[in-house]
């Protein structure tokens, strides 16, 4: 099963459809903000494999302090594979301990590439360049020491200008652009990781 956290946000849906078209069999609950604190505490109690996405939304991640404690177990959970996207990538990378700050370059609704870079983090199952569909004033900080720290406990990362542009865990994967959007290239290939979680 999948659980979807909606922050208030449209887009919430386009994730949904996407979701539906790429794992069709499988359930998916679209939690709304005012609900997910409790959803989230009842995910904790869970042993079965389950997929919980923090989708994207308005403001910045310190608003949502609330939810930090509940997402920092999820986050740790063995049974929760955790995806972020867009806001849910910035409160998760808040909560590690990374600083989220205005943007030097706001991008809302433009296409942006990504290429191959040195010494960066290229996961095998993305098609590169990247050609993905961006809405943000806010971006995750590069700090190097803070990614040394993290990448011996197995985090890897891709920047792009000193901003966190998505990352993996064990069972974790974080977007800072709208993989569902119509303006990404090949949508699936950014939920694929689900796929072992679910199937």
């Amino acid at each position: 099963m999948i659980t979807l956290i909606d922050f208030d946000d449209s887009f919430t849906f386009n994730i949904y459809s996407c979701l539906k078209e790429c794992f069709p069999h499988i359930e998916i609950e679209v939690v709304p903000q005012n609900r997910a604190k409790s959803r989230l505490q009842t995910l904790l109690a869970t042993k079965k494999k389950h997929v919980l996405i923090l989708g994207p939304g308005p403001g910045h991640p310190s608003e949502y302090s609330e939810f930090y404690p509940v997402i920092s177990e999820c986050i740790e959970h063995p049974s929760l594979f955790v995806m972020g996207i867009c806001l849910g990538h910035q409160l998760i990378w808040n909560i590690l301990g990374f600083k989220v700050v205005k943007s030097n370059r706001p991008i809302h609704g433009q296409r942006v590439e990504y290429t191959s870079l040195k010494d960066q983090y290229i996961a095998p199952w993305l098609s590169f360049p990247l050609s993905v569909q961006r809405y943000n004033s806010l971006v995750v900080e590069y700090d190097k020491m803070l990614v040394k720290k993290l990448k011996n406990k197995q985090y890897k990362f891709y920047f792009s200008h000193d901003e966190l542009i998505y990352s993996e865990g064990k069972n974790l994967i974080t977007y800072q652009f709208h993989p569902e959007s119509i303006g990404t290239y090949c949508p699936a290939q950014y939920f694929w990781p689900l796929k072992n979680h679910l199937l």
